[in-house]
């Protein structure tokens, strides 16, 4: 077991569990965001163009023009994000809970109670079948707004690209079983 989680086990709490996410499938959740912000830079660029009266010469990434790019720009560059964020992204579970690691300059802990959890499940999707991966999702009765003018839904915090989901979510399961 590694050290990444020994500054917040509490006394005589031992790891059980640890797992890191693949890299390339871990990356390639963001696909949906990089593609999003790919046609929003080319359909920016082609208002820009076009409001610029088909002349290349006047700046089309300069001034007020920036302004519009910029979400593209932020979206364009969500796996280069990732990345950075891989060397932090770390699950364990311990006799009592379940430790989510995660960062990009920061390293960040959160911690679930065995008790506190009222459902999990394993979702395997289709690009996690190509890749061997899966994700457990863990609802806590957590809620909020996922999608705009959409009611309140449960949030589920996400252990993403695992390798071997089945066995992590079997030892998930008999730790959680006997806290409840």
């Amino acid at each position: 077991m590694s050290k990444d989680f020994d500054s917040i086990l509490m006394e005589n709490e031992k790891v059980v569990w640890e797992g890191k996410p693949k890299l390339f499938p871990y990356i390639l959740a963001t696909f949906k965001r990089f593609f999003a912000g790919l046609v929003f830079f080319l359909v920016t660029l082609l208002f820009v163009f076009l409001a610029n009266g088909g002349d290349t010469n006047k700046g089309i990434f300069s001034g007020i023009n920036i302004i519009f790019f910029v979400p593209s720009f932020i979206l364009l560059l969500a796996p280069l994000f990732r990345i950075i964020r891989y060397s932090k992204e770390k699950y364990a579970f311990t006799e009592s809970r379940v430790i989510l690691s995660s960062g990009m300059f920061t390293r960040n802990f959160k911690s679930i109670d065995y008790k506190n959890i009222i459902n999990s499940q394993v979702r395997i999707g289709f690009l996690d079948k190509i890749f061997s991966v899966g994700q457990i999702l863990i609802f806590t009765g957590e809620v909020g707004v996922v999608k705009k003018n959409q009611p309140l839904s449960s949030i589920a915090d996400c252990l993403v690209a695992l390798p071997n989901p089945h066995d992590a979510y079997k030892v998930l399961t008999s730790l959680s079983e006997g806290k409840k």
